[in-house]
């Protein structure tokens, strides 16, 4: 997720969430008690002392851990978290707040190891104190799809929760066909120009291309059921998601009905939630 630059026109609310209670809770932390807690999942981990980052991504996974027990689902999690000096990776820019690989990598400049699908990175650079006022301040730039301080951390598990979807169902050969045709600049120009409506409800960042959508809309999905008061998750999807078990059956029966701009916009998401660069319905 590119980091952009927090503009002050706002009267900030804030009401990203990070409490009192919270940040006692980080305040405490032991970051290495959560590395050894990421390892029980198969998680490697390195936070660089970093409490706010590790105690972000272990809430993360815990909430992703609850909804997959109460909605059935199997969200993937990421193979690796690091925190690194982005000046140190091999990527355009190190203007970006974290991002995710897709595939294998050898990324870092300072080793050759190659690093898998599913690691995220988070800028060691970022004033990682003020991700309260950044939520803010994005969401109301439209840049951000809630105000939630996990918003960013939500978004990266996502594209990795993303990855191991396509990998579960499609196999490798037909995630990296799904990879290279996904980044089409006309077929992302045309999906921008059918679902801008929808697109643009999301948030602007949604718009850069269907990888994007998916973490953006994910995110939005996840943390509108979670409680801001303790993190626990309320209840199921509000809505059918393609990440919902149910979605599945939801679909059969929307596609008995006439392909509204709703039903063809969960269509396209659920596609490229499961490997398909399919060119939209108009």
């Amino acid at each position: 997720m590119k980091l952009l630059p927090l503009k002050n026109q706002y009267d900030i609310s804030f009401q990203a969430g990070l409490k009192p209670e919270f940040m006692k809770e980080i305040k405490n932390l032991n970051p290495n008690a959560a590395v050894n807690n990421f390892k029980l999942y198969n998680i490697e981990s390195e936070f660089s002392d970093n409490k706010i980052i590790a105690w972000c991504c272990s809430k993360v996974l815990d909430i992703l851990k609850e909804i997959n027990k109460k909605n059935n689902t199997n969200l993937g999690f990421p193979k690796a978290i690091f925190v690194e000096d982005f000046k140190n990776l091999k990527i355009d820019t190190d203007n970006i707040i974290g991002f995710s690989t897709f595939q294998p990598s050898r990324i870092n400049k300072r080793d050759t190891r190659i690093y898998p699908e599913q690691t995220i990175f988070f800028n060691k650079n970022f004033n990682w104190d003020l991700i309260d006022f950044y939520a803010d301040t994005e969401f109301l730039n439209k840049n951000l799809p809630t105000n939630h301080f996990l918003d960013v951390f939500v978004h990266e598990f996502g594209h990795a929760a993303h990855s191991s979807n396509i990998l579960k169902k499609c196999g490798v050969k037909r995630y990296l066909k799904f990879l290279d045709n996904i980044k089409d600049r006309s077929l992302i120009e045309e999906y921008n120009e059918t679902f801008s409506e929808q697109l643009s409800s999301i948030c602007s960042y949604a718009k850069r291309n269907p990888l994007e959508t998916i973490a953006c809309h994910f995110s939005k999905s996840v943390l509108e059921i979670v409680n801001k008061n303790n993190l626990s998750v309320n209840t199921d999807f509000k809505i059918c998601h393609p990440y919902d078990s149910k979605y599945k059956i939801m679909n059969i029966i929307n596609s008995l009905k006439k392909n509204t701009e709703k039903e063809s916009f969960l269509t396209f998401l659920t596609g490229v939630w499961n490997g398909k660069a399919i060119k939209p319905k108009k």
